[in-house]
């Protein structure tokens, strides 16, 4: 009897653990589900809408989140519950620029250095007093070290930046 039930308990937490591995592997992982642990959501406004979604599809490669008639990309998804919509500027003359703040959990370097090659211009130097206020449209900074850590930017065709940063203790993220 007690054989019996320790076979049981065996084959139980087998199937269980079988079950929660096998989850896990069900869709495939974007860029950020391996990489960010945090992201506040956003809207970012955009001038060319075309430049706009290509830049952050193609090069940032988020995943696009559709409209409900499915005919527009109206955001984009950073990994399963992070979101950020884009919203077209109503007057040309005056330019709202946004920052997002993305702390990446691990793989920060060979996230950079992916970002680079995707974005196809040079890498672009910056420093600690600059490197927020570049006028570099499609491209990414340099990574910049922090008494916190290090971070780097990538700037959209409409001024945009999204900070990625990796914080050298978790707790600590200072500006």
């Amino acid at each position: 009897m007690k054989r019996q039930s320790s076979l049981l308990f065996l084959a139980y937490t087998t199937i269980i653990f079988g079950t929660m591995y096998l989850s896990g592997k069900v869709s495939e992982l974007s860029l950020y589900d391996r990489f960010i642990i945090d992201f506040h959501g956003a809207i970012l406004s955009y001038k060319d809408y075309n430049k706009s979604v290509n830049f952050y599809s193609d090069i940032l490669n988020f995943t696009p989140i559709k409209s409900k008639d499915k005919k527009s990309i109206v955001g984009f998804k950073i990994s399963k519950y992070n979101k950020f919509y884009l919203k077209k500027e109503k007057t040309p003359q005056k330019s709202s620029k946004s920052t997002i703040i993305v702390r990446v959990r691990n793989g920060f370097k060979e996230l950079h250095s992916e970002l680079i090659v995707r974005s196809e211009k040079p890498i672009q130097k910056a420093n600690k007093n600059n490197y927020l206020s570049l006028d570099i449209k499609g491209a990414i900074t340099q990574i910049v070290k922090r008494k916190w850590g290090e971070e780097f930017v990538a700037y959209d065709y409409n001024g945009n930046k999204i900070v990625f940063l990796k914080t050298k203790n978790r707790n600590t993220y200072r500006r």
